[in-house]
């Protein structure tokens, strides 16, 4: 009953129809009309949140469904109509659209069949080549090591975006544009994502409470490639730290240490905890350091939100946004002798230089927003827009 509630209070009646609409059809999508614009969008990406854009339960659960809302935002402000459609999808409709713009697979099967159109990948990720290695070498070790049979997860299907795109707007850092081969780097420009931390920590209060042996691991799903098997493997043999494990793990992951760290009493699991609570809020006044030993993705929103709780990171070279070395520690290799390199780092760092380090970061932080991410999305688009519409399209016909 209390869940019936909250949705009605989310929607309007209206709303609440489009949505049970979209939910039973056999394709999902979204379209957005009005008859005085003449030039069509192809979004590849998530069409269910412009269905729910007044429920903030479901807005928070990723920055990705804001920042979805604000490219529907800009396109029609640019006088376009615009389709969005699962990136999953398999179907191709027949419109001919002007641009593209999107996650493969479904942005490469569109791309294809429009071939005049401008096409920009929006990537999330490092380059997939990169990824796939990654999770390969990261289950290989944990399977190895602990005699598991981890299957490979994250991997992505083989898929030829890049090479389609005219243009690629890369979430990320310049650690990620690493991860891509030579020839495709030209192409890409970097975009900061914003974040779903909405909810204020008072950094005042956090300054007179952080434990400086308290260290938070914050991840999602692909707890190997995101090194969570590392930073447990390291602190259940020190005691003396304390450790807070956020997010959904892996079943069998989770299936082998549920069994192994037992004794382990300065670990703790909480499970999946909305950034916008009191609960991690007041975990986050506390937590002084985060881990972050991901073998892909580029400064990631879990390292994000935790910066703007004045956080300070320490990230592997493929999750590290351009300024770590100022702001925290960077991991040289994904091993725990480097683990332990970045903990020693930390507990000798002086009072007055975590004090500073907290500001500092919680200061830098802020770039990371919907307003900054709008901004530099619409830039970047009107840019794209005018250069290919000079330099490319002839050379196309």
């Amino acid at each position: 009953m209390k869940y019936i509630f909250s949705i009605l209070r989310c929607y309007s009646l209206t709303e609440l129809m489009s949505l049970i609409i979209f939910k039973l059809s056999k394709r999902k999508r979204y379209v957005y009309y009005k008859k005085e614009n003449t030039k069509w969008a192809y979004i590849s990406y998530l069409p269910e949140v412009f269905f729910r854009q007044h429920d903030d339960n479901y807005l928070n659960t990723h920055q990705n469904k804001r920042e979805s809302l604000v490219m529907g935002q800009v396109f029609a402000n640019n006088g376009f109509n615009f389709v969005v459609e699962s990136f999953d999808t398999v179907s191709v409709d027949n419109r001919r659209y002007d641009i593209i713009l999107g996650l493969e697979p479904n942005f490469c099967n569109v791309a294809k069949k429009n071939l005049d159109a401008l096409k920009i990948y929006y990537a999330t990720g490092a380059y997939y080549k990169h990824q796939n290695l990654m999770v390969k070498v990261r289950t290989d070790y944990f399977n190895t090591k602990h005699s598991c049979h981890v299957p490979y997860y994250r991997t992505v299907i083989e898929n030829d975006a890049a090479d389609l795109a005219d243009f690629i707007f890369q979430i990320g850092s310049k650690y990620t544009l690493d991860t891509y081969p030579n020839r495709i780097r030209p192409k890409i420009s970097l975009i900061d994502q914003s974040s779903n931390l909405y909810k204020k920590i008072s950094i005042e209060q956090k300054l007179k409470t952080y434990r400086r042996n308290e260290f938070l691991w914050l991840g999602g799903g692909g707890s190997l490639l995101k090194g969570l098997d590392l930073v447990l493997d390291y602190f259940c043999q020190h005691r003396e730290l304390i450790l807070h494990v956020l997010g959904n793990i892996n079943q069998e992951v989770n299936d082998y240490y549920s069994k192994n760290l037992v004794q382990c009493d300065n670990i703790f699991f909480h499970g999946f905890v909305d950034l916008n609570t009191d609960t991690f809020i007041h975990l986050a006044e506390r937590v002084t350091f985060g881990i972050f030993p991901s073998a892909s993705e580029g400064a990631p929103g879990a390292m994000i939100a935790s910066m703007k709780c004045g956080i300070i990171p320490i990230s592997s070279k493929y999750a590290a946004f351009d300024d770590i070395d100022k702001l925290g520690f960077m991991l040289n290799n994904l091993t725990i002798d480097e683990i332990e390199a970045s903990v020693q780092w930390a507990t000798q760092l002086k009072l007055a230089k975590i004090s500073d380090m907290i500001m500092e970061n919680y200061r830098y932080a802020s770039k990371w927003s919907l307003e900054n991410f709008a901004v530099q999305f619409e830039t970047l688009l009107r840019m794209k827009i005018d250069t290919y519409t000079r330099e490319y399209r002839d050379t196309k016909k």
